[in-house]
């Protein structure tokens, strides 16, 4: 009947809008960016992990025991941020949320860093420490959802993307740890620590990743907001195309109606 035909209908139509949409090309800036975030966000979270009960031993002269504290103090901001992401992901963009991240990273390394004095004061410590740790945990949690937004959601390859992004924190647990101690044991701690270095290095990697992440912003959105532009740029051209060749079939139109007769009998 008249039901049966409209559910027929629909599930053509629906058919038909799912090929379409295949057609699109696949923003692959978005997923590499998301991949480089999760390996620079996996780098300096084992490498400043590795580093940081020698670097409180000695600059500040802590013991292990003030060193467990402060880990266990940065597992409570990470509680704390997930609570925060589980809140806010209804009303504000993933691409913003994860913007923040990048940025308090940057701004945590920043802070790690020695100036002048060749000494890095505590509290500054602190706060970078802080910071890093906050945005480590935004930065993990929001890159993986909003790259699996990115894709087609009937695309067969989520899996093969969550793998890559899981072998890409994968492989910067293993060089962070290495990176880290070699810039330790092999930096001149004359006019800096070895702290500094090792630092110094992470934030130059998030320095690139922000530059990376602001040239690609736009197209760090879900699937079906990149869908819905990429509809009206493909009927704006066709409906150019349409303008150009409509006066050209007039033209031949009109050639055709005024041209020459030919006389029979």
């Amino acid at each position: 009947g008249a039901a049966d035909y409209g559910h027929d209908q629909k599930n053509v139509k629906m058919v038909c809008d799912d090929v379409r949409s295949m057609k699109m090309p696949m923003k692959v800036a978005g997923l590499f960016v998301c991949g480089m975030v999760l390996f620079v966000n996996a780098l300096g979270f084992s490498a400043y992990e590795t580093i940081t009960t020698p670097l409180v031993k000695n600059d500040f002269g802590w013991d292990l025991f003030y060193a467990d504290v402060l880990f266990v103090a940065a597992g409570i901001v990470c509680i704390l941020v997930f609570f925060i992401i589980k809140c806010t992901s209804a009303s504000v963009e993933d691409r913003y949320l994860l913007l923040c991240g990048v940025v308090f990273s940057t701004i945590g390394y920043g802070l790690m860093l020695e100036f002048f004095d060749n000494r890095l004061p505590l509290p500054r410590f602190l706060m970078g420490f802080a910071a890093v740790n906050a945005a480590m945990e935004l930065n993990r949690s929001v890159t993986m959802s909003l790259a699996s937004k990115i894709l087609h959601p009937k695309s067969p390859n989520h899996g093969l993307l969550q793998g890559m992004l899981i072998s890409c924190v994968a492989c910067a647990r293993i060089i962070g740890p290495v990176y880290a101690v070699w810039v330790w044991d092999a930096t001149d701690t004359t006019r800096f620590s070895q702290g500094h270095w090792v630092f110094l290095g992470l934030f130059v990697c998030f320095i690139i990743t922000t530059i990376v992440y602001g040239a690609c912003f736009s197209v760090l959105r879900p699937y079906k907001v990149l869908y819905e532009e990429w509809l009206t740029e493909e009927e704006e051209i066709q409906g150019k195309k349409h303008a150009l060749k409509t006066p050209l079939l007039k033209t031949k139109l009109d050639r055709y109606q005024h041209g020459p007769k030919i006389r029979t009998g």
